[in-house]
């Protein structure tokens, strides 16, 4: 049986990689359960990289696992929004950053929208490419069971900046915006986008 394979996308700048720790650290829990090979992100990736960036901020894609490993630069185009939709999957499994997206690929396509949320047992979960934050007056709350634990909310989290709660698609109405968060940015949007007000 084919082993899967694994991409970890990263925010590059000409500062460099941002929060590689954080990166670093997801990898290796990939690597542990999967029995891959110890990658040093930082320094196989240095040696990838172009001199001369495509743009001011880029994205940085690593492909590894069960094939050679390979870095792709390209600008950052981050995703405009105008319409999502909560979309229930009890099924949906993504608990690792896998290259294979069909799945989540295919939600989005079914529903004709700019994203998805998704709602898994009853509980709201993450957007097909990047966690949540809920904004209402007493705070910021991230879903306290997503599908795949991003390293960007890993932070938020670990800082004190979001607190993990169970999310239900009746609380959407106590809040006033969602932040789409990942390791390439957040972006907030009114809670109206999720009624198409």
């Amino acid at each position: 049986m084919k082993e899967p394979v694994f991409i970890e996308t990263m925010r590059l700048t000409h500062d460099g990689l941002a929060h590689i720790e954080y990166h670093q650290a997801r990898v290796d829990r990939t690597a542990r359960t999967f029995g891959l090979s110890y990658l040093d992100l930082e320094q196989y990736i240095r040696h990838k990289i172009p001199q001369q960036l495509p743009a001011s901020i880029c994205r940085c894609r690593l492909l590894y696992g069960d094939v050679e490993p390979e870095v792709m630069v390209a600008p950052y185009v981050p995703l405009q929004r105008k319409v999502v939709r909560l979309v229930e999957n009890d099924d949906i499994e993504y608990s690792y950053k896998y290259a294979d997206r069909d799945a989540l690929n295919r939600l989005v396509t079914e529903t004709r929208a700019c994203d998805i949320i998704i709602v898994k047992n009853g509980l709201l979960t993450d957007s097909a490419i990047a966690n949540l934050v809920f904004n209402d007056s007493s705070g910021r709350y991230t879903p306290r069971i997503p599908l795949l634990m991003g390293t960007a909310i890993t932070r938020f989290v670990d800082e004190g900046m979001v607190e993990a709660a169970d999310i239900r698609p009746k609380d959407l109405r106590d809040f006033v915006s969602v932040t789409f968060v990942n390791a390439l940015g957040q972006f907030t949007y009114p809670i109206s986008i999720l009624y198409g007000e």
